[in-house]
C-alpha cells in the first residue's frame, strides 16, 4: 500500500526501491509517490500562511494526549519505531519509512508504541513560530465540549 489518508492527513510508504551504484558507492534509495508543491502552496495561503520552514527532530513517546494542530503544514518522516498517528477520525498504524502530510490547521498526534520512542524528522511549512504542540485543539472539535 503506498499511502493512507486520515482526517484530511496523508500518509505516504515507499513505493519504489532502487540500488544506486556510483562509482564504489553503493546506496539504497527509497522514493515516494510525487505530490503537488503547487496545491501544498495553496493550501497554506488558504491558511493565510507565507512559504517559510524549519525542521525539527521529535522523540515522539509512547504518552497519549490531546490531539493539537499548527497553523502551517507539517511534513513528518519516521526514520525507524512504529507506533499510531490520531486524528479526529480515528488512527492508523505507522512505521518506519512512512512520510505524513498533515494540513494547516488539521488536528493530530502521534503515538510511540508502548514502551518506545518514535522519532520523527519533521519540516513545518508557513507559520515560522508555530511550535510543535503548542496550540490544543477545542474540546468542542473533538466533540466533548
Amino acid at each position: 500500500m503506498a499511502e493512507l489518508e486520515i482526517g484530511g492527513c496523508v500518509i505516504y510508504r515507499p513505493s519504489d526501491y532502487i540500488e544506486h551504484y556510483i562509482g564504489s558507492e553503493q546506496s539504497s534509495c527509497f522514493y515516494f509517490r510525487h505530490f503537488s508543491l503547487g496545491g501544498l502552496v495553496d493550501e497554506l495561503k488558504r491558511a493565510q500562511q507565507e512559504l517559510t520552514g524549519r525542521f525539527a527532530l521529535i522523540l515522539v513517546t509512547d504518552t497519549m494526549d490531546k490531539l493539537h494542530a499548527h497553523a502551517g503544514a507539517t511534513n513528518v518522516y519516521i526514520p525507524f519505531g512504529s507506533g499510531q498517528f490520531y486524528t479526529l477520525e480515528g488512527f492508523v498504524p505507522v512505521r518506519a519509512g512512512d512520510c505524513v502530510h498533515v494540513p494547516p490547521n488539521t488536528p493530530h498526534l502521534s503515538v510511540a508504541d508502548k514502551g518506545t520512542v518514535m522519532p520523527e524528522i519533521v519540516f513545518y511549512l508557513g507559520a515560522p513560530d508555530d511550535r510543535q504542540a503548542s496550540r490544543e485543539v477545542p474540546q468542542r472539535m473533538l466533540g466533548l465540549g
